[in-house]
């Protein structure tokens, strides 16, 4: 079930459950999506923007712009790259498979910005290269969480990102804490943009997790639990 239609097409479920979210919103007169709105804005506000001891870090990818990373994945590289230079023996994870045919992965473009920059000899970073979306993303990197026998990991997103990733963690299972790529959260019609779609795709989850809940739908929990 694809609750992150960014990369591509949705499957059945993904669509049935993207159309009762609009059924919801629209019956509710958004009232579900505007308190959610609420509190995609307080995380990404509140977030820290820096993380104390840490044996395990995730770095959501970004789709790439002409085959390199842009801006914003560049903040969240930056990041990690600090908790690098001041942890070398914590192990990054960057996330991300090749969104467009021909271009690398978003791991590895993160990877070569890294290199690129003052990244120390000694470090422990590794490659999710399969994962198109935020929940793939978590999904498989939890695989390795748990090969690493690592008990909880620092989530490094840009702060409109952060509610989402917080979510589909704590779906999971997922023990984490937030770390935020920017300083503060800049306030102005672009980011007031992004804020709405990242509670539109967590109101969109929301119902559709609910919904299998509710119908016993294996498959769908299987995705997100």
């Amino acid at each position: 079930m694809r609750f992150d239609p960014e990369q591509g097409a949705v499957d059945w479920d993904g669509l049935w459950t993207l159309l009762l979210s609009l059924l919801i919103i629209a019956v509710t007169a958004a009232m579900p999506l505007f308190f959610t709105y609420l509190h995609v804005l307080r995380i990404a506000r509140n977030s820290p923007e820096c993380a104390n001891a840490c044996s395990g870090c995730f770095v959501f990818g970004k789709k790439l712009v002409n085959g390199a990373v842009d801006e914003e994945y560049q903040l969240r590289l930056e990041r990690a790259l600090r908790l690098i230079q001041q942890q070398p023996e914590c192990l990054v994870l960057l996330l991300g498979g090749s969104t467009s045919a021909g271009e690398p992965s978003e791991a590895a473009s993160g990877l070569l910005y890294l290199q690129q920059r003052a990244l120390p000899g000694q470090h422990n970073i590794r490659l999710e290269e399969q994962s198109k979306n935020t929940l793939d993303n978590l999904r498989n990197a939890r695989q390795i969480l748990q090969q690493e026998q690592l008990n909880q990991v620092v989530l490094i997103s840009n702060r409109y990102h952060l509610a989402r990733c917080r979510l589909i963690a704590n779906s999971l299972k997922i023990k984490h804490t937030l770390c935020a790529a920017e300083p503060v959260l800049n306030i102005n019609p672009e980011m007031l943009l992004k804020l709405f779609i990242e509670a539109a795709y967590i109101h969109w989850f929301v119902v559709g997790k609910t919904w299998a809940q509710l119908t016993g739908n294996r498959r769908m929990l299987a995705r997100v639990t």
